[in-house]
């Protein structure tokens, strides 16, 4: 279901390729340390460009386009770990393009990804200690940035989103969860609602 998938890896590149298609994650970076990402594109998928349960990621110039979500940083629980598994820390996102994420959810019914509403940039779950800028995120449909970080319900192994919000650029978000979350001079343009 995924498309490039490192787990359990250590002091990687991705670099130069291109997945698209999958009913999960174009690109999973998961269990891993000391990673960079950089000139990949990645299309229709559910999540472009996934993370969780990783540190010290370093995503750059990564074109990201017509998936469901384009970038999802999510909390380990997502992965399958326990709901009070600690987050990871350093991913930095940067000089990214991140547009036109409003392909209509493929996931099968009843998994996690059936759940992710189609139009958002970047989701953020339950993270913290993360660096988002100069990113330039544009004509996504429903959201740029969407937050989740106070409104969300673990039900069994899934993790649902109720309620979230939306952030805007040279914000530093405050708060328990996504303390240390830090966005500076990203670009937003084209919100179609």
């Amino acid at each position: 279901m995924n498309g490039i998938y490192p787990t359990l890896s250590s002091n990687g590149r991705i670099v130069g390729c291109k997945s698209y298609g999958s009913l999960d994650s174009g690109l999973w970076i998961a269990g891993s340390v000391n990673v960079t990402a950089t000139d990949n594109e990645i299309y229709e998928s559910t999540t472009g460009f996934e993370v969780t349960v990783s540190k010290n990621l370093y995503a750059t110039n990564n074109y990201i386009h017509n998936n469901v979500v384009g970038i999802g940083l999510y909390h380990p629980n997502m992965a399958g770990t326990e709901p009070d598994y600690p987050s990871y820390d350093n991913w930095v996102f940067e000089n990214n393009h991140v547009y036109d994420n409003n392909l209509p959810n493929p996931a099968p019914a009843g998994t996690f990804q059936y759940a992710l509403q189609s139009g958002i940039g970047l989701l953020l779950v339950g993270v913290s200690e993360h660096t988002i800028k100069n990113n330039v995120f544009e004509d996504n449909g429903w959201a740029g940035v969407k937050d989740c970080q106070h409104r969300m319900h673990i039900i069994g192994p899934y993790l649902f989103l109720l309620v979230s919000r939306t952030f805007h650029i040279h914000l530093t978000f405050p708060g328990p969860c996504s303390r240390f979350l830090h966005s500076t001079k990203n670009s937003f343009s084209n919100r179609l609602r």
